[in-house]
């Protein structure tokens, strides 16, 4: 069986009409939105994921006790926003809306 690549897709929601308490800006929404992607050749590191607030992403995780070299040195199997591929079958498509963790632009 061949290795299934994955695209994932972010949708970022705004709540201007709402101020988080604690970052004092408008309250935003991330959804990721993976599903099975045409291959692409090279493999992309994890960290990629938290783009553009890689350090930052690393940075947290670290401090929960993830090793800084390990982590950044993790390859992946899921692509931003490539291609789906329309001739997957019985491959599931994954919402997520994370509630806490390291917000993926500045």
């Amino acid at each position: 069986m061949n290795a299934v690549t994955v695209g994932r897709k972010v949708f970022v929601l705004k709540d201007k009409s709402r101020i988080d308490p604690i970052s004092k800006e408008t309250r935003e929404v991330l959804i990721s939105i993976y599903y099975p992607s045409n291959p692409v050749e090279q493999e992309m590191k994890y960290t990629s994921l938290f783009e553009p607030n890689i350090s930052l992403a690393v940075d947290m995780l670290s401090s929960m006790g993830v090793d800084k070299d390990y982590i950044r040195n993790l390859d992946t199997k899921i692509h931003n926003d490539e291609r789906l591929d329309i001739t997957a079958k019985n491959c599931p498509i994954i919402f997520i809306a994370p509630a806490f963790g390291v917000v993926s632009h500045p």
